[in-house]
This record gives C-alpha cells, sequence and structure tokens, in this order.
C-alpha cells in the first residue's frame, strides 16, 4: 500500500471495514478552516508533545484554547503553555472542577460529547495521575492516553471502570505538524469515542492510522523510533563525509538536505523506494559501490531486526505495566 501526504486515516488492521475509521479525513492544508471539536479537553501533563498536539491543534483550528485546561506540576511550563491561550494550573482538584463544570450543564447526551481528558504524561506517572483525576471518573468519560507502551487495560484499571479509553501514539515529527499516529478504541471505549481524538491528530501530521491495539508495540517500533533511526543514518553520513573530505559544517548541510529531499521525493511517488533507489544506482557507479558495501555488512536485514526487537521490546513492557 502507498501512502501518500495527506491522506485519508487508514484501517491496516487487517480485518474488514468496521465502520470505526477516523470521521474526519485530514485533506489538505489549504482547505477551509474547520470549526473546532465541541469537546472541551482537560490535558493531563504539559510537555513538549502535550504542547505540540495543542499547539497543532489550535493553529489548525480543531481546538478551541477556551476549552482546554492543562495539569502540569512544573510552573516553568506554565509560561510556554499560557503562550497558546490555555489555562494551565499545577493543582489537580482545579482541572477537575474546571472539568466538571461542563457536566452540570448537563448539554452533552453522552460521555463522546462531554468533557475528556487526554493523558500526556510518561508511563511511570501514571498512578499517581488517576490518583489525582480519579474522581472525574465519577460518570462514565472518555480519556485519550499517549502513554507509550501502556495498554488501555491499564490506564482504565488506573482510573476505574466508567473510564473509556482511546489509545494514541504520535511520533516525535508531530512537534512540527509532520507526525503520524496510530489510534485504536481501547478498553471501555465504543463506537465514536475517537471521534474528537482523531480530529486532535489530525492538527498534528497529515496521517492517522487505525490499528487494533495489538499492533500498537509494531507500529511504535516503526514509526515511533523511526526518527531515531534516520538521526542515526544522519550521524553516519555525517562522519562518512567528514571522512571523504568534507567539513563538518559541510557534511552536515549536505546530509540533512539529501535526506529531506529524498522523503519528500518517496512522499510523493508512487514508486516503490527499492524502486527510486535503482533509479539513482548506476552500473558500477559511486551509488552501486556505496550500496554494495552497505549489502556486505548486513545494513538492510540489521534494521529490519532492529525494528522487530523493537516491537518485542514493547511487547514486554506492555506486560511489565500490565502485571503479567
Amino acid at each position: 500500500m502507498t501512502t501518500q501526504p495527506h491522506a485519508k486515516p487508514h484501517d491496516i488492521s487487517g480485518s474488514p471495514a468496521t465502520g470505526q475509521e477516523c470521521q474526519q479525513p485530514h485533506g489538505c492544508r489549504d482547505r477551509a478552516r474547520p470549526d473546532p471539536i465541541a469537546v472541551p479537553l482537560l490535558v493531563v501533563g504539559g510537555g513538549n508533545m502535550s504542547s505540540a498536539i495543542l499547539r497543532g491543534g489550535i493553529s489548525g483550528g480543531v481546538i478551541d484554547p477556551s476549552r482546554v485546561f492543562v495539569i502540569e506540576p512544573d510552573a516553568s511550563r506554565h509560561e510556554v503553555l499560557g503562550s497558546i491561550g490555555v489555562r494551565v494550573s499545577a493543582i489537580a482538584s482545579e482541572g477537575i472542577a474546571w472539568l466538571t463544570s461542563f457536566d452540570a450543564r448537563g448539554d452533552a447526551p453522552d460521555a463522546a460529547n462531554t468533557a475528556q481528558v487526554v493523558l500526556c504524561i510518561k508511563p511511570q506517572m501514571l498512578r499517581q495521575a488517576a490518583g489525582d483525576i480519579r474522581s472525574a471518573f465519577d460518570t462514565p468519560r472518555v480519556v485519550v492516553s499517549i502513554l507509550a507502551g501502556t495498554p488501555s487495560e491499564v490506564v482504565r484499571q488506573s482510573l476505574g471502570a466508567t473510564a473509556r479509553v482511546v489509545r494514541a501514539m504520535p511520533n516525535l515529527a508531530a512537534s512540527i505538524g509532520e507526525g503520524v499516529t496510530a489510534i485504536c478504541l481501547g478498553d471501555g471505549a465504543r463506537d465514536g469515542d475517537d471521534t474528537a481524538a482523531c480530529r486532535i491528530f489530525e492538527g498534528v501530521g497529515p496521517i492517522v492510522m487505525r490499528l487494533d491495539e495489538s499492533r500498537f508495540d509494531a507500529f511504535t517500533a516503526l514509526a515511533g523510533s523511526g526518527p531515531a533511526y534516520l538521526f542515526y543514518l544522519a550521524q553516519c553520513m555525517i562522519e562518512g563525509g567528514v571522512r571523504a573530505g568534507l567539513s563538518d559544517e559541510q557534511s552536515r548541510d549536505a546530509t540533512i538536505q539529501a535526506l529531506a529531499g529524498a522523503a519528500m521525493l518517496m512522499a510523493r511517488s508512487d514508486q516503490a523506494p527499492e524502486v527510486l533507489r535503482a533509479a539513482v544506482t548506476s552500473k558500477g557507479g559511486t551509488t552501486a559501490a556505496a550500496v554494495a558495501v552497505l549489502d556486505q555488512r548486513g545494513v538492510m536485514c540489521a534494521i529490519a531486526d532492529a525494528i522487530v526487537a523493537g516491537a518485542a521490546r514493547g511487547g514486554e513492557l506492555a506486560r511489565l505495566a500490565a502485571g503479567t
């Protein structure tokens, strides 16, 4: 399957269509500004990924900053978060009071449309955070979790049976609006609970991908860790350029643009990567000599094996989180 930029969210669960795809196609970025999502958002955690998601959603017109409250204990983050127009506090009870004030209005017909919680914290902080916000789940409520390696079942157990968990995994490029996000209906969730989440993550990248939760470890190893593999390759290329005679600055600049240009070319092409590679690999030429060394050292197999190893480690961490 060839993925084009700004494509409709994908369902690659390996099963027939279930009607649970994200409801809003991403479309082109110059389309008419969308209406913001109606549900208020209590965001737990105001770190880099959280601020990237909020900034992308607000700039794209998907999130109304006046309907966002962020709980962030680190006071040094408050100025950054406040600059994008959201309310922020280190006191969890203030966020809970803000959230439940919307419930009191009684204008939401069900949990999918009432105020939602977004967990943007480190996995090891879940127990403490859950204790701080558990009272928000005295009533059924959707919670969107981006906790790496943490199954939705663990999140629901921490928050209570009324939590309806939507699990999502954006990658680092979300910080510049070029992320790819996996999303699924998790433990306790119902059809439609992910509508707001789909629109939120469309604000930080061109692809929101429907996956079964059992495939999240594979996605994390491929796309979540993917930027690290590219940075690793860049590091190698820069070193090679210097060894071949370029200055550090020249090698770095050339490497960054070569990788960025190649990635854009591949994204815009219908051709498979191996076809594109063959097009720049003339028999007996410099690229052929370089690729021969990579093949001799087993680089292609090593990278594929690395992704499989990452997925396996993700499964181990998930089992540890679940206590199994």
